[in-house]
């Protein structure tokens, strides 16, 4: 009588660590999870405007989202000049936050502004509508992507600040999974093979303000790190029970290569390849307006037709102008996100990301394309822009 032999299923690589194919199991691993809310790095002194601050985080748990909190006080003394704030201010006090694990070294990497974008755009729960804040001297209750616990200090694009002491409450959340229900793209952390690292780079004040003579600010406080993580329970037979950690999580900035002009406009996003998934692609177009740096809102007098494009001239979407846009965006996330900060986005995850996403595999040469209305004037004019993808890990 001949005897069947059976092998073990071999483990499956998931982020570079071997997980038994046993352990994978999402819906046992969801029953009986725990979530924790957990201070990584307790209130430190800044490194101040210009410089960079860092933390490694703890092995233990799985890694679904983090938060970088500033408090501190903005000081300002005019003497003969006087003090204002460009379209930075305070936003992008962060000038890149950026997330690396293990060899990946680029999963987040992009400014303060682009994450409270992409906070409002995923999660339809959060919303900064009735929260005043005053850009450009006018109060603005909705579109300025503030929470209610916030306080800015000085409003965004002032001018003529008086001399004072000013308290400035600012946080930032960095979506490390894409989705916290399925935990697609968190990090698996309980093990000697896992590094997370945190960084964040200070913006200068030159960015930051407009000073003229001998105008100054000075800029103190301490900063934070909190994060979300679950617990991974063990099964029966002592082995962990995890979720599906197949997939990376990645939102990148980058600035387009040729500067925008009057007309059509066209960037390509870079990293394009298989095995990646696209769920998003924002963008702004950044202008210098009386020697301020402005983002250029999202309305028709600014933009023409925008669309996003792939292969030849495949153009699965296309918008009649900037105030097209902006509505869809508003529909999809219920926030406005192009009225202050002009950002545009492409949606592919709001509804039904499983239908809407796009397989960066089968969809080639993926492009945006934005036209700038001849009637605007531009100086130095930047376009920036980011994405945001699923990719395999193994």
């Amino acid at each position: 009588m001949t005897t069947a032999t059976y092998e073990a299923a071999p483990p499956i690589n998931m982020q570079g660590v071997l997980v038994p194919q046993t352990s994978v199991n999402g819906d046992l691993f969801m029953e009986r999870t725990n979530r924790q809310v957990v201070t990584e790095r307790t209130p430190t002194a800044f490194s101040g405007l210009g410089l960079s601050d860092s933390v490694a985080l703890r092995r233990s748990g799985i890694l679904a989202r983090a938060k970088l909190r500033f408090t501190g006080s903005l000081v300002t003394a005019k003497g003969t000049g006087a003090i204002g704030t460009t379209g930075r201010w305070p936003l992008d006090l962060p000038k890149r936050i950026r997330v690396s694990a293990n060899e990946q070294s680029g999963l987040i990497n992009c400014s303060g502004a682009k994450l409270k974008m992409r906070e409002l755009a995923h999660d339809m729960t959060m919303s900064d509508r009735a929260v005043s804040q005053l850009v450009g001297g006018v109060a603005r209750t909705i579109g300025t992507f503030a929470t209610p616990a916030e306080s800015w200090g000085v409003g965004s694009l002032a001018t003529n600040i008086a001399d004072g002491t000013y308290p400035v409450e600012l946080e930032w959340s960095i979506p490390i999974c894409d989705d916290e229900t399925d935990l697609a793209g968190a990090l698996f952390l309980p093990t000697t093979a896992t590094d997370v690292e945190i960084g964040i780079d200070w913006n200068d004040a030159g960015t930051l303000f407009t000073l003229t003579n001998n105008a100054a600010v000075t800029l103190t406080g301490n900063w934070s790190i909190e994060v979300v993580k679950y617990s991974v329970p063990e099964g029966a037979d002592g082995e962990v029970i995890v979720p599906d950690l197949s997939m990376f999580h990645q939102l990148i900035e980058n600035r387009a290569a040729d500067a925008p002009a009057n007309g059509n406009n066209e960037v390509r996003l870079s990293g394009q390849g298989p095995g990646k998934t696209l769920t998003r692609i924002a963008f702004q177009v950044w202008n210098t307006v009386g020697g301020v740096p402005t983002p250029l809102g999202m309305t028709a007098a600014n933009f023409g037709p925008i669309s996003w494009l792939y292969s030849t001239n495949q153009e699965p979407d296309r918008f009649l102008d900037g105030t097209d846009l902006r509505e869809w965006n508003t529909h999809l996330t219920s926030n406005d996100l192009g009225g202050v900060w002009g950002f545009g986005v492409h949606e592919f995850a709001a509804q039904n990301a499983l239908r809407d996403s796009v397989d960066l595999g089968t969809h080639g040469e993926v492009r945006i394309n934005f036209n700038v209305q001849a009637g605007v004037a531009l100086t130095t004019p930047r376009t920036e822009v980011v994405q945001e993808l699923l990719f395999h890990a193994g």
